[in-house]
């Protein structure tokens, strides 16, 4: 089944007992998916956003943009923790390693080794090269040889300790469960601001505590029943969250600074992965996408889309980098290609470069990740 656990995955909201394990995810799929789609679209959103220059007109429409997608990498966390530490899955602890370790893996390795020489010899948009102390081992050691390969690393820790994590949930009450998850997300918070003002890193060994909360609460959130009043609540704060977010980013960032200053810093504090907005937006995000997916149809045309697109969806996140750096150093920024430099990013205007540029990327990505899935032996590079 395309919503079968994996990487990027998730479960159904439920109340009562708890559901089994190889239950049909009503919402899974469109989950997966649209949180892949926001991937794009923020990453596309950071490259002016990052750039500036700060306060222009497309700046702020990047940023509103950017800031709306935020809740994507937040929410996998939580779907992946929603169906696997469903207590009631009968794995052992080597088996469950097995399974997800070995999988996952081979992508971390192959992609951090991959993406290590393309930052080095391709972008040069990594420190100095190998051998200097500002090297790109910096990055491997602080859990991000590139960008975006944060998010299977913290993931791989959260796997490490999900055998012993499904002990606790068989045992724990839902009252019990909840409280941990407020107790945990409100120091991460707290990190988050500290780490933010002092300007400090953590290192690839402790970056998967912050998102234990994440993880934890997918396992509660999967017991709550969406109401529509709940519904309609999570729609008013998600809006507040998104503009909480872009509005006080923009207030953050000195008017003397051309750009924002790259994390951890006071400028990007609201956009770290645990600002409250943040965490606030990836819970009102879970709802609102549970109550509308998990309504409709499984035989629905969309619902069909989804279960096909949904096996992809990690492969996209992964290879998506190949295609946007590219298009930002080689048409935008060099005008090499002529057919494409006037409509990628903000050109012609930003309303029609920034859609452009998403779906140039996410239909490329697919188009590899789908090729890539059909070479015997380098299936599980893409999960």
């Amino acid at each position: 089944m395309s919503n079968e656990p994996s990487v990027i995955t998730s479960a159904a909201a439920i109340s009562g007992p708890r559901a089994r394990a190889d239950r049909w995810l009503a919402y899974g799929d469109a989950m997966r998916v649209l949180g892949v789609a926001a991937v794009l679209v923020v990453h596309t959103c950071d490259m002016l956003l990052f750039t500036g220059p700060v306060g222009r007109p497309n700046w702020w429409i990047a940023n509103f943009i950017d800031a709306a997608g935020r809740w994507a990498v937040p929410i996998f966390i939580m779907l992946s923790g929603a169906l696997l530490l469903d207590p009631s899955r009968e794995q052992t602890p080597m088996q469950f390693y097995r399974r997800r370790l070995s999988r996952l893996g081979v992508a971390v390795v192959f992609w951090s080794a991959f993406f290590m020489l393309f930052a080095v010899y391709y972008t040069k948009w990594a420190s100095t090269g190998w051998d200097t102390p500002g090297s790109i081992w910096k990055d491997l050691l602080a859990g991000a040889p590139y960008v975006h390969l944060h998010f299977v690393i913290r993931l791989g820790g959260l796997y490490l300790i999900t055998p012993m994590l499904r002990v606790y949930v068989r045992h724990a009450s839902l009252r019990l469960r909840a409280q941990m998850v407020i107790g945990i997300l409100g120091l991460a918070v707290a990190n988050s601001i500290a780490t933010c003002w002092l300007g400090t890193k953590p290192s690839a060994f402790v970056i998967l505590w912050p998102f234990l909360g994440f993880y934890l609460a997918g396992n509660v959130l999967r017991e709550v029943t969406v109401t529509r009043k709940l519904v309609a609540w999570s729609c008013a704060g998600f809006v507040l969250c998104v503009a909480g977010m872009a509005l006080g980013t923009g207030w953050l960032i000195p008017s003397s600074q051309v750009k924002p200053q790259p994390y951890p810093s006071l400028d990007m504090m609201l956009y770290d992965f645990l600002s409250p907005l943040r965490v606030g937006m990836s819970i009102f995000a879970w709802f609102i996408l549970a109550y509308v997916f998990g309504r409709m149809s499984p035989a629905s045309r969309m619902q069909r889309l989804f279960k096909w697109l949904a096996p992809l969806t990690l492969g996209i996140y992964l290879v998506h980098p190949l295609f946007r750096e590219p298009l930002w150093i080689y048409v935008y920024s060099n005008y090499n290609i002529p057919l494409l430099r006037e409509c990628v990013f903000d050109r012609p205007n930003v309303w029609i470069g920034l859609p452009a540029t998403v779906l140039l990327i996410g239909l490329a990505s697919t188009a590899l990740t789908y090729v890539i899935r059909r070479i015997p032996g380098l299936r599980q590079i893409v999960g």
